[in-house]
């Protein structure tokens, strides 16, 4: 598959992937803004590897941040609790996602759908070929053809 010529502001910024060390206390994050049209309400009821939900447990995606350093994308709920985040990286202008991961209390509550996806429409919206490495990213893709196009070798 051709990988699509463009470049991204998500994938020009210093230091994901180029072999620097990483700062240990350098934040840089935002919030992204680019496809986040409200809090994404995920699923509250029965998770079968965690039981029933905690009746007080906020399972709301409040925001998504881009931890440029870091290279991931990090899930929020309101009450600034990390649910879960997606790692990528850069090569060569395409975004590649090497990985999902979620909090234990929020598995199974949709956390990785939503960071998948808010990542995969600020890809369609930067016109950027993602490459994904991470089985659920690949899986979830597959489920949702309408962006298949944008996916393309890593390049390596």
């Amino acid at each position: 598959m051709a990988v699509i010529g463009m470049t991204d502001p998500l994938l020009s910024d210093v230091g994901i992937n180029d072999g620097s060390p990483l700062p240990a206390t350098m934040p840089n994050t935002e919030q992204c803004e680019c496809a986040t049209t409200g809090p994404t309400r995920v699923n509250s009821e029965v998770s079968p590897a965690n039981g029933p939900a905690d009746p007080n447990l906020d399972t709301t995606v409040a925001k998504i941040k881009n931890e440029k350093i870091k290279g991931r994308y990090v899930a929020y709920n309101a009450a600034g609790t990390e649910m879960g985040w997606l790692g990528y990286r850069k090569n060569k202008g395409v975004l590649v996602i090497w990985t999902t991961r979620t909090e234990p209390e929020f598995r199974g509550r949709g956390v990785a759908d939503a960071l998948t996806r808010h990542v995969m429409e600020h890809a369609v919206a930067k016109n950027t070929p993602v490459a994904p490495e991470c089985w659920y990213a690949s899986e979830w893709i597959q489920k949702n053809p309408k962006f298949a196009r944008y996916v393309t070798d890593p390049g390596f």
